[in-house]
This record gives C-alpha cells, structure tokens and sequence, in this order.
C-alpha cells in the first residue's frame, strides 16, 4: 500500500501557493459542471495505489458505448456540449447544436477548424478509469462519468490519439501552457471520483502544476 500523505500534502502547498482549491463529490453523483476546469482550481489526488485486480476487460461499451444527451432541454449530446463550451468561434444549426467550430486546443496552443478534426478528450481515459476502480461501478455510474463535462476538452484529433488512455507519468501536453489544466483535470477527476493513483502518477502531476501561477 502506498503512502500518499507526504506527496499529497506537498502538491496541497504548491496548489495553495498558486491559489488553488477544490472539493470532492462522491462517485454516486451524477456530474452537474458545464464549465472548463479553471486552470486555478487543482486539487491534488488523494486516493493512493492501482487496485491489484480488475474484474474483465476494458471496454468503450463498459462506459455507455458512445456519447448521451443528460442535459435539459434535451437536443444536443455530450460532444456537442463540450464543442459549444471550448469554442473560440461557432455556427448553431436548426436544431441548436454546433455546425462549424474551431478550438485553441488546450494541449497545444494551436488553434484546430473543423469539426473532423476536433475531438473530445476524456482526461481521465476511460481504459485509465476503469484499471484505478470503475471496473467496481455500476453501469449507471459508469455512463455519467463518460459524459462528465467537467473531465472532458476539446482538442485536436491527433493530440487526443497520441494521448490515448495514458495519464500524466506516460503523457504530456506538447505545450507547457497547457500542464496546468491537464494535470489539474486529471487530480481533480481522480479524487472526485475516488479512483486510485499511483505513485508515479501522483509525481508526475506534482511536476505538471508546479508551473500553475507561473509564467513560464
């Protein structure tokens, strides 16, 4: 068993330093943000070691095997959500969601036309959530988290495949403006969720929001 206090605490003093905070919800309670993560608010993950056994196999279905529609009124599924909410510029069709986008894309920097090339990120892979305890959740739990806006970007096709299921010790954002709110995201969706955290995760997302206040 890992011991995460120490680690824990010293990521809370560099969180606290660039005036950062957060709260939990339980893992039962179906997501409520409809806003990008602030880059100010990372609190660091709590929950300490992989779990040693997952029961199955991974897969896309496990987690409602593609995007829902939770919001009222009803319209526009999650992907559309999180287009119309990172948007730096868009058309709305008859029907209310997004015809045309283009995004900066968190990761990069750069911005990213066109709804083909743009996708939704889930920070937290989903084949990375199941291995540190949603393998345990019900199927319910799983589909909200899948569609959890708080723990989803916008960002371009090829950054998200290259990022694929890895957290923060395999993956980086190419740009370092983007460590921020990647590795906050990440902490947060982690301990919100109660999903475990290894100890080179835990490392690597110190070193991501060390740079969170600065201006390098």
């Amino acid at each position: 068993m890992l011991r995460p206090r120490t680690l824990a605490v010293l990521v809370a003093l560099i969180l606290l330093i660039a005036g950062c905070g957060g709260t939990a919800l339980p893992a039962s309670s179906a997501p409520t943000s409809t806003a990008a993560p602030a880059p100010t608010e990372l609190p660091a993950p709590t929950t300490a070691g992989e779990p040693a056994v997952s029961t199955g196999k991974y897969t896309r279905a496990a987690f409602g095997g593609g995007w829902a529609d939770l919001e009222l009124p009803r319209g526009c599924d999650t992907r559309e959500e999180v287009l119309a909410r990172d948007a730096a510029t868009a058309t709305y069709g008859r029907d209310g969601c997004v015809a045309t986008v283009a995004i900066i894309d968190p990761y990069t920097g750069l911005p990213v036309s066109g709804r083909a090339n743009i996708d939704i990120d889930h920070v937290v892979a989903l084949a990375d959530a199941w291995r540190s305890g949603a393998f345990a959740w019900t199927d319910e739990q799983r589909r909200l988290f899948a569609n959890d806006k708080s723990n989803l970007l916008a960002t371009a096709d090829e950054v998200n495949v290259a990022k694929s299921d890895r957290g923060p010790d395999r993956w980086r954002p190419p740009s370092r403006a983007g460590w921020c709110v990647y590795a906050g995201t990440y902490a947060r969706t982690k301990d919100t969720y109660q999903l475990a955290v290894t100890a080179a995760q835990r490392a690597a997302v110190a070193e991501l929001t060390s740079v969170c206040g600065s201006d390098r």
